[in-house]
């Protein structure tokens, strides 16, 4: 348990996999090898290290039912389920009772409301990016990291840790990029972009914020590396203000060098608002 990880929810090893997040997913049907191969960086040891908190999930019954609709062979597991459900029946008294019921109804409330699209802004999704899902015909939830839609869970981009500084730098001719970003929460990047000449003088700065793409899970962008070529996925922040907009888009994972990569454009519908010039704009690392 760490507080600064699902905000101190148990995980597996302190990786991005909290407890009651696997037991939903059993509870839905799916097996320990399913997991396994959604979630490669965990071993099987970790998931039937939950099994006997199970009856702390309300969801038991449908994770029992999965669990022998899809697991039959595997009867140790629900073996391990049964004796976790009875581990949990010891008495306790009546104020416990009650603390424990009335916590099980706030937080089965909490997530009913957080499932409709919430309208005022929080720390965790910003509202432009919830805002966006006013077109998105099918259903879909927000929980935790991740967004689920239909069968399909997908978690919010990683590669920027929260209230981390990261600078990615680039130089094209003789103009240098200097670009920092803060991922201040899931979906928002606090940003200060600098263009100066080789002799570091200053030509142009932006500063502001950067909201995720609300539809992120369908795809990620794909850019193409200005030095070596190669395409890589990345995940796109954009901040639209009168009538202008700047792309900030952060590479999935690193290069072969062990470096992040980043690309920026910038746009107005009104060519004479446009106070930035990021047509060369190379392929921007970190140190």
């Amino acid at each position: 348990m760490d507080l600064y990880i699902f905000h101190g929810k148990s995980t597996i090893r302190g990786l991005q996999y909290a407890m009651d997040n696997m037991l939903e997913l059993l509870a839905s049907g799916t097996t320990v090898e399913e997991l396994l191969k959604d979630y490669p960086d965990s071993e099987k040891e970790a998931f039937l290290a939950y099994l006997p908190y199970i009856g702390h999930c309300p969801s038991f019954i449908p994770v029992l039912t999965g669990c022998l609709k899809k697991i039959r062979k595997q009867l140790v597991y629900i073996l391990a389920l049964v004796l976790g459900l009875w581990s949990c029946n010891s008495p306790i008294t009546e104020k416990k009772k009650d603390k424990v019921t009335a916590s099980k109804t706030q937080t089965l409330s909490a997530e009913k409301e957080q499932e409709k699209m919430p309208k005022v802004d929080n720390p965790t999704y910003d509202q432009i990016f919830l805002n966006g899902f006013s077109d998105y015909n099918e259903p879909y939830t927000l929980r935790n990291n991740f967004i689920i839609t239909g069968q399909d869970t997908t978690l919010f981009p990683e590669d920027l840790p929260i209230n981390r500084k990261t600078t990615f730098k680039g130089v094209e001719d003789s103009k240098s990029f200097l670009l920092t970003v803060t991922r201040t929460n899931l979906t928002n990047l606090a940003y200060t972009f600098e263009l100066a000449d080789k002799s570091k003088k200053t030509l142009e700065t932006k500063s502001g914020k950067a909201v995720l793409s609300s539809m992120f899970f369908l795809a990620s962008e794909t850019d193409e590396d200005s030095e070596t070529g190669d395409s890589y996925g990345s995940s796109e922040y954009w901040d639209k203000t009168n009538d202008c907009w700047l792309s900030i888009r952060i590479g999935v994972g690193l290069d072969d060098n062990g470096k992040q990569r980043a690309m920026l454009t910038y746009g107005c519908e009104d060519k004479n608002k446009q106070t930035l010039s990021l047509d060369e704009c190379p392929t921007l690392r970190t140190e």
